[in-house]
């Protein structure tokens, strides 16, 4: 392959995944020093694959981005051929109303012609309305179809709105959120999309005068956040506390107060507000683990069954995957409860490697394509539960480092079990 096609993308994949080999992350997220090493090393190996491997468009586009990124400033230009880039891509991938809305953001994060982003955010609704009615005109769809539809689309949608308000925010012009007041104050219907309700709230708090009410309605959306705080390759990753202490700072308050105000409630119960129930029904596969063997719904038929979603290059994954391994070996040997993963690698060569480096022992069934199939919209980590009749009870997204994680789910899967034990496992009949 690097012989014959040396500048092409699957040459890239065998290079990258031999320096993976070769340079290990280190062990310990927290270690800021040990991952400056490791990040700039990596960066170095970045420019050297860009330059070489020239028929890799991901690479040169997402790759490129990656390494100015982290250089910090930026000129305008430079955001500009960025974000120019990031639409090319969103609309080669027939993706163009939410990538938009992703282009747009970078736009806003880094300051740089907010009426530009606005303009491609009004267009990105423009999009998505076009999206609903065409799906409206499709009679085939079931009822969970339709659901599942419009709950990606009010996420998408409600996104957009939240940079249409810092947009507005950073163009001093508070009198354009007014068309957005109506929609934004509207309760959500999906619970995924709580978290982006307060969000807007807030922002919207801001743009009339109320800061005092924007620091309550933040407070509600770092609660109840899929994205956690968490230290993560060697730095503190806090996106939306940090967007709520940037207000907690302009109105006068102490780093001290802010610690006491942003620490979160200790409790199991705020972690189980953020599982969901499923609009639709675990399809049935056919899915292979690492020894070849193929797995099926029905295999897990009998149990109560964890589903952990996962992929190697995922960060949040890395952190949750000690606690699924310790969760495994505290119930394998049950006849009630297990737990299965899926990986979402698309090249499932690197996973035995990751396995064996972390020394996981946990089953792994090799589940890209039907995840993707799956799932109206991805984020990883996500857990599932599935009962003895093979049905899909609920569902979470994101690792939010809860004390006694392994305990609390433990009981969730107990808990599953009892509530079906006096039903029937046509599942379990079929095995």
């Amino acid at each position: 392959m690097l012989q014959q096609f040396p500048k092409s993308k699957e040459a890239r994949d065998v290079t990258e995944t031999r320096w993976d080999s070769a340079h290990k992350e280190p062990g310990d997220q927290s270690d800021t020093a040990a991952w400056e090493r490791y990040t700039q090393q990596h960066r170095d190996a970045l420019k050297g694959w860009i330059q070489q491997f020239t028929d890799d468009y991901s690479l040169s586009h997402y790759g490129w981005k990656e390494l100015v990124d982290r250089d910090g400033a930026l000129s305008e230009k430079e955001v500009l051929a960025i974000f120019e880039s990031d639409l090319r891509q969103a609309e080669e991938a027939e993706y163009l109303s939410f990538g938009s809305a992703m282009a747009s953001h970078f736009l806003l994060q880094r300051k740089v012609r907010p009426e530009l982003a606005l303009a491609t955010l009004e267009k990105a609704r423009k999009l998505q309305e076009q999206e609903r009615k065409r799906d409206a005109r499709d009679t085939n769809r079931s009822a969970d179809d339709i659901a599942e539809a419009e709950a990606g689309l009010d996420a998408r949608d409600r996104y957009i709105i939240a940079e249409m308000l810092t947009a507005a925010r950073q163009l001093k012009r508070p009198e354009l959120a007014e068309k957005l007041r109506t929609e934004i104050t509207a309760p959500p219907t999906d619970g995924w999309v709580v978290w982006l309700y307060w969000t807007c709230r807030a922002r919207l708090s801001i743009l009339d005068g109320h800061n005092a009410d924007a620091l309550a309605y933040y407070q509600l959306a770092n609660q109840t956040s899929p994205a956690k705080p968490q230290m993560l390759r060697g730095k503190f990753w806090d996106d939306q506390g940090d967007e709520t202490k940037a207000l907690w700072k302009e109105m006068g308050g102490t780093d001290e107060a802010w610690q006491a105000w942003r620490k979160q409630p200790d409790t199991s119960e705020q972690a189980a507000d953020l599982w969901m129930k499923p609009n639709r029904q675990l399809p049935d596969f056919a899915l292979s683990d690492m020894a070849g063997k193929t797995w099926h719904l029905k295999d897990l038929g009998g149990r109560t069954t964890l589903i952990n979603v996962w992929a190697t290059w995922c960060g949040p994954c890395g952190a949750e995957l000690p606690h699924v391994e310790k969760l495994y070996q505290m119930i394998k040997e049950r006849k009630d409860i297990q737990v299965v993963t899926f990986n979402m690698d698309e090249n499932p060569g690197l996973v035995q490697p990751y396995l064996k480096e972390h020394q996981y022992k946990f089953p792994v069934l090799l589940a890209h394509t039907f995840v993707n199939a799956t799932l109206d919209r991805i984020g990883i980590p996500q857990n599932w539960i599935v009962d003895p009749r093979g049905k899909w009870v609920s569902t979470v997204t994101g690792f939010g480092f809860e004390n006694d994680w392994e305990g609390g789910i433990v009981r969730r899967l107990e808990a599953v079990h009892t509530n079906s034990e006096s039903v029937s496992s046509p599942v379990a009949a079929q095995k």
